[in-house]
């Protein structure tokens, strides 16, 4: 390594990682400090995961929402300096003292100058998120055989009603809700506790009139067979399938415990650093302090990443770097409830049923996918 050029290593390449790469090779750079960048995932696909509830009902589409990482990288690296480098693996350990990266089932060790760790979290069930040892087909495999218990079954479970859950939900619902029926544990008072009171009633409405069944105030559990669930009350119920999707589950296993929360995810400074490592940066979901979402990653975290980026790795020490405040869930989103419609918000308005109609519900992002990694 020379003074010249940096050693910088990306772990994961989902919305966060993609981001990081973009911004590492766009930023301006009067130091003409060339960068090396190793980019660790793996999966070497892109996935449109915000897409999946969709895909339940229309999984021939699964590849209008799956990109190339290689052919990303190869279109973001023309005419630049840097260089980058796909490296499709599992992390298995990082050591901050030293800046090491190990890799599982490999002997493998990557040095670093600079850290970005972007790897998001998974959940109970690979189609809703890419997993964080097996790569992407495993998420083809794992669609398509809920696809199939999905058409199979006559009574289904759906536990857990954040956005995922209530989504997933409204898409069977509006297709099965004649022939299945449909029940969705919300573990809380009502569904979407996250958003405002006319929305959580506005969505319960419109699911109970496709007939689903709510059932608000059970935190369930779930028994070994998949097939029942266990009520407050000690007593359970059978269903054919039952649908997690509730758990969020960070991908930083590999980190010193010292520098995660007690459900793993992240403490850093208020620039996106690692307290006692300013070498290290975190971006994404996996952050203590951030929201979880697409809308914190690109309306909070990303300008607050762009000048972390231009005063650690390109030494502009004259920048200010700016803070992290968290976006809040309830001031933008849009939330599909069938094909029809469903329910948002931006910047604090309500949004007509057309738009959210037209702006997601019709097609779930799915013949604009590309553009979320472009």
């Amino acid at each position: 390594m020379t003074t010249n050029t940096k050693e910088v290593i990306i772990l994961g390449a989902s919305y966060a990682g993609v981001l990081a790469l973009k911004t590492l090779l766009s930023r301006k750079n009067p130091s003409e400090i060339s960068i090396n960048v190793k980019i660790i995932s793996p999966n070497d696909h892109t996935y449109v995961n915000i897409a999946s509830p969709r895909l339940l009902t229309e999984p021939e589409k699964i590849q209008q929402v799956l990109f190339s990482l290689q052919k990303l990288i190869d279109r973001l690296t023309a005419n630049t300096i840097h260089k980058v480098e796909y490296i499709q693996g599992s992390v298995k350990e990082v050591d901050l003292d030293e800046r090491k990266v190990y890799l599982h089932k490999s002997d493998m060790v990557f040095y670093y100058d600079n850290l970005i760790v972007a790897t998001g979290t998974r959940m109970d069930s690979a189609v809703f998120k890419l997993d964080n040892i097996r790569d992407h087909n495993y998420t083809i495999q794992e669609l398509n055989k809920l696809v199939e218990n999905i058409k199979e079954a006559e009574s289904i479970a759906v536990i857990g009603a954040g956005i995922t859950g209530v989504e997933v939900v409204g898409e069977l619902a509006s297709n099965y809700s004649k022939t299945k029926s449909i029940d969705l544990y919300t573990g809380a008072e009502y569904p979407l506790p996250e958003l405002r009171e006319s929305h959580r009633i506005a969505a319960a409405e419109r699911l109970t009139n496709f007939g689903v069944n709510i059932i608000n105030n059970e935190r369930v559990g779930v028994n070994k067979d998949m097939k029942s669930v266990i009520l407050n009350d000690g007593t359970t119920k059978q269903y054919s399938l039952i649908i997690p999707a509730f758990r969020n589950f960070p991908n930083t296993e590999f980190l010193p415990k010292q520098v995660l929360n007690d459900s793993g995810y992240v403490y850093t400074d208020k620039h996106l650093r690692l307290e006692q490592y300013h070498n290290v940066f975190c971006l994404g979901d996996i952050i203590e302090m951030g929201a979880g979402s697409c809308i914190d990653l690109m309306f909070s975290q990303k300008e607050v990443f762009e000048s972390v980026v231009d005063f650690e790795i390109f030494e502009q020490k004259s920048v200010q770097l700016k803070e992290h405040k968290k976006s809040e869930t309830g001031y933008r989103y849009v939330i599909p409830l069938g094909k029809d419609g469903g329910i948002g918000a931006a910047y604090g308005f309500s949004l007509p049923n057309f738009i959210v109609r037209l702006s997601k519900a019709k097609d779930y992002y799915i013949p604009r996918g590309k553009d979320f990694f472009t």
